[in-house]
C-alpha cells in the first residue's frame, strides 16, 4: 500500500510539472534571458505573454526576494505591456546586483504563472584607484633590500598584473580584499631615479597603469671587521674583512697610514706585522662603486712595541748597545783602577821585605852607630854601604866638625 502511495504522488508531480510547462508554453511568448555585464552598466531582463491584459501584474524577484522598485536604480518598464511585454531594468550595475532573476506573473484568466530563471554575470571593474604601485620605503640605501609592488583589487573575475619590461617571477598573491605582484633586488647606485610601471589588464577590462620612481642615495656604508681583538706582536698575522653596503661591481683598495696601497680587487686582507709598522699605524679599506660614489673606513693598529726583538727594531737596538757599552767601559775602568793600586801595593811590599831580608842578612851591624864615643860639640854620620870603599875617596878635614 505504501509504495503505491508514493508512485501516486510521483505521478501527481509529474502531470502538475507538464500541465505547468503546457500552460506556461501557452502564456509565456519569451523567457528571461541570462546575460554578462560590466559592472556600470545596465542590464535589463523582459519577459513576453502571448496576451497583453491590462488586468496582468508582472513582478520581479532576485534570487527568491523581491527588487526593490523604489530603488533610483531600478525601473519596471511596461511601456510594451498591451503587446504583453514586461521589462526589468537596472542602471549603474554594482557587485551586489549579480544573481538570478524572475517574473512572476499574475495572470487575470490563468492564475499566477512565474518564469524560468535568467542569471546576471557581472564582470567586476577595479575601482578607480587601482592599480597602486608601492615600495617600502621613500629612500634607500645601497645595497638595501628593495620592494616594489603592484596592487588591485579583488574582484571576479581576477584581472592581470604585470611589470612592464620587467622579468619577474612573481605569481598573484591574493586576500579576501586585494591581489598583488612584488619584485625585491639590491640598491645599487644606476638605480637612482629608475622607474618601474606596472599594467592591469583583462577580459573586457580596459589597461590601466601606474608607476614609481626609486630614490637611492650615494652613500657607501663600510666597516672594517677584525678576526680577534687583540694585541699583536711582530710576526702575527692580522686578518681585516671589509663590508659595507656595496655590490658585485664594487673595487677595493686598502692602505697604510692612507700612502701604501698594499692591496687592491679583494674584501680580505691579511698583514704580518713586520718591523716598519709601530703601534697605531691606520689601515684603511676604500669601495668604490660608481665614480663618485665611495666609501671608507680605517682601523688603528694594535702593536705591542715592547715585545720587539733586537733584530726587529734597529734604533731600540742601537740604544741598547749604546747602553751596554758605556756600563762595560765604567766597570773595566773601575777593575783596571783596582788592579793598578793593588799592584802598586804588592810590589811596595815585596820590595820593602826584600830589602829587610837582603839587610838582616849580610851586615846587620853596620846600622848600629856609637853616638856616646862622638863628642857632643861634633855629629858624624857614617852611612854603611855593601859596596868596597873607594880608595880614591878620603875625608876632607872640612867634613869633620
Amino acid at each position: 500500500m505504501e509504495r503505491n502511495s508514493n508512485l501516486k504522488r510521483h505521478l501527481c508531480a509529474i502531470i502538475m510539472i507538464c500541465l505547468i510547462s503546457e500552460l506556461q508554453s501557452q502564456t509565456i511568448l519569451s523567457q528571461p534571458k541570462s546575460i554578462t555585464k560590466k559592472e556600470g552598466e545596465s542590464a535589463d531582463f523582459t519577459v513576453t505573454l502571448y496576451e497583453g491584459d491590462p488586468r496582468t501584474t508582472v513582478t520581479w524577484y532576485k534570487d527568491g526576494i523581491l527588487v526593490d522598485k523604489y530603488d533610483p536604480r531600478i525601473t519596471y518598464d511596461e511601456e510594451e505591456r498591451e503587446k504583453g511585454q514586461y521589462t526589468l531594468r537596472i542602471a549603474s550595475l554594482k557587485r551586489s546586483d549579480k544573481g538570478n532573476y524572475n517574473a512572476k506573473c499574475e495572470i487575470y484568466s490563468q492564475g499566477d504563472i512565474n518564469t524560468q530563471n535568467a542569471e546576471l554575470t557581472l564582470i567586476e571593474i577595479p575601482a578607480e584607484k587601482y592599480p597602486i604601485c608601492t615600495t617600502w620605503k621613500n629612500t634607500y640605501n645601497i645595497m638595501d633590500l628593495v620592494n616594489v609592488t603592484c596592487v588591485s583589487e579583488n574582484i571576479n573575475p581576477q584581472p592581470n598584473l604585470k611589470f612592464e619590461r620587467r622579468k619577474t617571477n612573481s605569481s598573484i598573491l591574493s586576500n579576501e580584499t586585494n591581489i598583488w605582484i612584488s619584485m625585491e633586488f639590491r640598491a645599487v647606485p644606476n638605480l637612482n631615479g629608475q622607474s618601474y610601471t606596472c599594467r592591469q589588464f583583462g577580459d573586457r577590462l580596459s589597461a590601466e597603469y601606474c608607476e614609481i620612481t626609486l630614490n637611492v642615495t650615494n652613500k657607501i656604508n663600510v666597516t672594517i671587521l677584525e678576526q680577534e681583538d687583540k694585541l699583536y706582536d711582530v710576526g702575527n698575522i692580522i686578518k681585516l674583512h671589509c663590508i659595507g653596503n656595496y655590490s658585485k661591481r664594487a673595487n677595493f683598495s686598502w692602505f697604510i697610514n692612507e700612502k701604501k696601497d698594499i692591496s687592491k680587487y679583494s674584501n680580505m686582507l691579511e698583514i704580518k706585522i713586520d718591523k716598519d709598522m709601530n703601534d697605531g699605524d691606520n689601515v684603511t679599506c676604500k669601495i668604490i662603486e660608481n665614480s663618485p660614489e665611495e666609501g671608507n673606513a680605517s682601523v688603528s693598529l694594535r702593536i705591542n712595541s715592547n715585545e720587539l726583538t733586537e733584530e726587529e727594531h734597529p734604533q731600540r737596538v742601537c740604544s741598547n748597545v749604546e747602553v751596554h757599552v758605556s756600563s762595560i767601559g765604567s766597570i773595566i775602568g773601575l777593575l783596571a783602577t783596582i788592579t793598578v793600586i793593588l799592584i802598586t801595593i804588592l810590589l811596595n811590599l815585596m820590595y820593602g821585605t826584600y830589602h829587610l831580608y837582603k839587610i838582616k842578612k849580610n851586615k846587620p851591624d853596620k846600622l848600629l852607630v856609637q853616638h856616646a864615643l862622638l863628642p857632643r860639640s861634633s855629629t858624624r854620620i857614617t852611612t854603611v854601604s855593601d859596596d868596597p870603599p873607594d880608595s880614591s875617596i878620603q875625608e876632607s878635614p872640612e867634613n869633620v866638625l
